[in-house]
């Protein structure tokens, strides 16, 4: 995605790398951080715009400008040294019973973005067991550049 991106624009900025579900219910959801899908986002100043680029399975399949470009918005401005299967193998060591989402996504969900502390973090987005026994929405930021957990957080169902 970022030589696709490059291409468009040589000054082009990643805002956000996220996975998401495609219709494949036959398939069972992976379970070692791997997905078929993802969407970015990339910004570029030079062009005032955005691009939204979806790839399926390793190739491109859709690229679409949207947006102007937003001077304020935070960039992922390092490569991250962690993947999505590094951050659910640390938060799978940290919190034994986090399991797959529940609800509307299937498996586990990722999100690289900005953290709260304006440095890169992966979003691993599953469930974990609340005091009634029963499996809650949960997210836990892995920071991209050590794969130390930052945070997590009880998500609405």
């Amino acid at each position: 995605m970022d030589t696709y991106a490059h291409a468009w624009g040589s000054d082009a900025s990643l805002i956000y790398l996220t996975s998401a579900d495609v219709n494949d219910q036959d398939s069972a959801p992976r379970t070692d951080g791997k997905r078929r899908v993802w969407q970015a986002l990339y910004t570029s100043p030079a062009f005032n715009k955005q691009l939204n680029v979806q790839m399926v399975d390793g190739e491109i399949t859709s690229a679409i400008e949207d947006g102007v470009h937003d001077p304020g918005i935070a960039v992922i401005s390092e490569r991250p040294k962690f993947d999505s299967s590094d951050a659910l193998r640390q938060v799978q060591a940290a919190l034994p019973d986090f399991g797959a989402s529940v609800g509307r996504g299937k498996g586990y969900h990722f999100v690289l973005q900005t953290g709260a502390s304006g440095s890169s973090v992966i979003t691993v987005v599953g469930s974990s067991k609340s005091s009634d026994g029963n499996r809650i929405p949960t997210s836990v930021n892995v920071d991209s550049a050590n794969g130390q957990i930052v945070d997590l957080s009880v998500l609405p169902k």
